[in-house]
């Protein structure tokens, strides 16, 4: 799952994910903490991970920022 608003709305929505599912966030559109029950972490080994995409762009070059791109943009 990729969350781009955190607060309350994307902690509802991890309750719906399935066993092991992964959650990437790069936002905080809400301007609310994301606050996530240790429950999904023991009982559905729910993976977290944060991403800062100006880091991203600052670490790699312009040819693996195309190629990212063309990557998500295939993504259907």
């Amino acid at each position: 799952m990729l969350n781009c608003v955190s607060g309350p709305d994307t902690t509802a929505m991890t309750r719906l994910l399935g066993d092991d599912a992964h959650l990437v966030s790069y936002g905080a559109m809400s301007k609310k903490p994301l606050s996530l029950p240790t429950s999904l972490f023991i009982f559905k080994n729910l993976c977290t991970q944060g991403f800062w995409q100006s880091r991203w762009y600052k670490q790699h070059s312009r040819q693996e920022r195309e190629e990212l791109m063309q990557t998500l943009a295939d993504l259907k």
